[in-house]
């Protein structure tokens, strides 16, 4: 009986994950600039919780893209097959001194 039921949650499971994505999955949310840095919206914190981790990971402050934190140079990859970076590098790119595509090293 155990087996059966653990049968049919491993299926479950891995048919799940292998549908295609629905329509609202596919509806992906853009980042949104925000007025406030992440130290006015009281984020940073030692130990915050998850919900304020799952509101606020596409905010950014406007007023901040171009302000660097780090006195160093700062070093961005961008993957070649992932667009996304590419729009990230664009909006923050003020904030690196490098940005190089990021390379695969097969052996």
């Amino acid at each position: 009986m155990r087996l059966l039921i653990l049968s049919v949650f491993v299926v479950s499971l891995v048919s799940s994950t292998l549908e295609p994505p629905s329509k609202d999955e596919k509806k992906k949310k853009k980042a949104k600039p925000t007025l406030k840095s992440v130290v006015e919206r009281d984020l940073i914190k030692s130990e915050p919780h998850w919900t304020e981790i799952t509101k606020n990971h596409k905010k950014y402050s406007r007023s901040h893209v171009a302000q660097k934190a780090f006195s160093h140079d700062l070093l961005g990859f961008v993957t070649p097959w992932n667009s996304h970076g590419y729009d990230v590098a664009k909006v923050f790119g003020a904030k690196f001194n490098y940005i190089v595509p990021g390379i695969t090293l097969r052996m």
